[in-house]
């Protein structure tokens, strides 16, 4: 008698336990809508942002560099803060060093970032650019692929 208490309740606290897991999994298109938002790393990425020559050109020393999504925006993070914020800052101490129209085309470039997620598929618009990619989210991995050239993100910590 007692074998059997011990079993069934062993099978009902499983039984329980697979309910809960499988009811919070959400589905795959579900957890990239959600999944996605948050601060991630990239080095691969980030290294395609043109960071060296925005060093050079206002005289910044940004040294860490991640991206963040947010409900519909992509926004390149500099050592905490927006990069846009970041280059306003240091382009006000250069006035006249670095033309507008030059200053403008690099706010732009790396603040202009918008997205949405409809399933699997992820579009991100730059000015008036758009492209989409497919998305899939495997722990701490984001990884988002125009069906060539995967692209990994972690989590930021």
């Amino acid at each position: 008698m007692k074998k059997t208490m011990k079993l069934s309740l062993m099978l009902a606290c499983m039984l329980i336990l697979t309910m809960t897991l499988t009811s919070c999994g959400g589905g795959g298109n579900a957890t990239l809508k959600s999944g996605i938002i948050g601060d991630w790393d990239s080095e691969n990425f980030t290294n395609t942002l043109g960071i060296d020559s925005v060093n050079t050109l206002l005289k910044m020393d940004i040294k860490n560099v991640w991206i963040r999504f947010t409900e519909d925006k992509m926004i390149v993070i500099a050592d905490g803060e927006p990069i846009v914020d970041k280059i306003k800052s240091a382009a006000s101490s250069l006035a006249g060093v670095l033309p507008d129209d030059q200053l403008n085309q690099i706010l732009s470039t790396l603040g202009g970032f918008s997205y949405t997620v409809d399933g699997d598929k992820v579009k991100l618009t730059i000015g008036n650019q758009t492209m989409e990619l497919t998305g899939k989210i495997e722990g701490d991995k984001l990884t988002l692929t125009d069906g060539k050239a995967p692209v990994e993100f972690t989590k930021h910590k």
